[in-house]
């Protein structure tokens, strides 16, 4: 136990109790209008308050010999139903009902884990005009090329009056998607890059986006074409938020993808423990996305050696941050764990933090 009389401790003590300190929206503004990127922007506003976060942090570590547990009056938020969001699209787990086992390795200890909240940053109109100056491409900007949802930017050219060159999505993580349709229908045959050349190229386009990455964290996928992925990385973890680049089977850049947002840290919770959290598997408002759980398997000796259909054995939990959305459409990463079987393709995932952090959906009865 630290003596609380120390001199030394009683000064540090006391200026951790200083709040961080909060940035007027201006800082950002004037960031951009003196020349910096984006990106730069929103590295000056990070720096400034990870400084004083590290002051807290160094007496919640030190003093107290455990991560700071973030204490609320009510839930941070609320999340929305999962089938109601098509984003979770495939990457959501499905399957019949099973009975889980906790194996031996599978423990009964309770931890902590962070929550950041995936914050849409910039302004829309903008990041579609840079993307568009990004790669020359003429038109304007409207927000009822679809319907009269005023959170839809597309950005046409007039010449392929059926199909967007950009598309902006100010919901969720600020989606937005480039396409090259001129350029994908034309016979013009380009020979592949080199991996190198891929990933250099993919470098490039995505540190002009606000998303920067190095070579190595990237990812090469060669089928009839060539696309290059890059995996938002939080805390040391890859997610399940992507940007992509691709290119056609005649070698022609095809598509640009990626997110406007920037990562807030919301707070340290406590979690449950990997047993207890086997229990909520069969529970579907507590699922989310996380990076690529079920890549690099085996997959013809996975499923030719099932076991009993209604009982599995969980060999292993793997702590990952999952993606939630709330009831409006922001994205959360929440921590979460992947549990593997060898029993099974189907590798089950649930969030792992304590009940009444986030609110959950009311619990539907099943139909039949």
């Amino acid at each position: 136990m630290p003596d609380m009389n120390d001199p030394l401790l009683k000064r540090i003590t006391k200026a951790a109790k200083v709040s961080t300190p909060k940035l007027p929206d201006s800082v950002i503004t004037e960031a951009m209008t003196q020349g910096r990127s984006p990106a730069t922007a929103r590295l000056v506003f990070a720096s400034t308050s990870i400084a004083a976060a590290l002051v807290v942090g160094f007496i919640a570590v030190n003093v107290l010999g455990k991560p700071a547990i973030t204490h609320l009056d009510a839930p941070l938020f609320s999340m929305a139903r999962v089938d109601s969001i098509p984003a979770y699209g495939s990457t959501m787990q499905s399957g019949p009902e099973i009975q889980y086992l906790a194996g031996p390795a599978i423990t009964d200890v309770e931890g902590t884990g962070k929550i950041y909240q995936l914050r849409r940053t910039g302004n829309p109109t903008e990041i579609v005009q840079h993307l568009a100056k990004m790669f020359n491409l003429e038109g304007t900007i409207t927000k009822n090329y679809y319907s009269n949802d005023s959170d839809n930017y597309v950005f046409t050219n007039g010449k392929v009056p059926d199909e967007p060159s950009i598309f902006l999505s100010w919901r969720g993580t600020g989606t937005w998607a480039i396409d090259f349709y001129e350029q994908a229908r034309s016979n013009s045959m380009h020979s592949f890059l080199s991996d190198d050349q891929l990933k250099a190229k993919a470098l490039q386009v995505f540190s002009e986006t606000g998303f920067n990455t190095t070579a190595d964290e990237l990812e090469i996928y060669k089928d009839s074409g060539r696309r290059v992925v890059g995996s938002l990385k939080v805390d040391g973890q890859k997610t399940a938020l992507q940007w992509e680049i691709d290119w056609d089977q005649r070698g022609n850049l095809q598509s640009v993808t990626g997110h406007s947002v920037e990562v807030v840290e919301r707070g340290t919770f406590e979690t449950i423990s990997e047993k207890a959290a086997i229990d909520r598997i069969d529970d579907s408002r507590y699922r989310g996305m996380v990076h690529n759980p079920w890549g690099g398997r085996d997959w013809k000796s996975i499923l030719g050696d099932k076991s009993d259909e209604d009982t599995l054995t969980i060999d292993k939990a793997t702590e990952s941050l999952m993606i939630v959305w709330d009831k409006k459409g922001n994205a959360w990463l929440t921590p979460g764990y992947v549990f593997q079987t060898d029993e099974s393709p189907y590798w089950p995932m649930v969030i792992s933090v304590k009940d009444g952090v986030i609110e959950l959906p009311k619990k539907e009865l099943p139909t039949y």
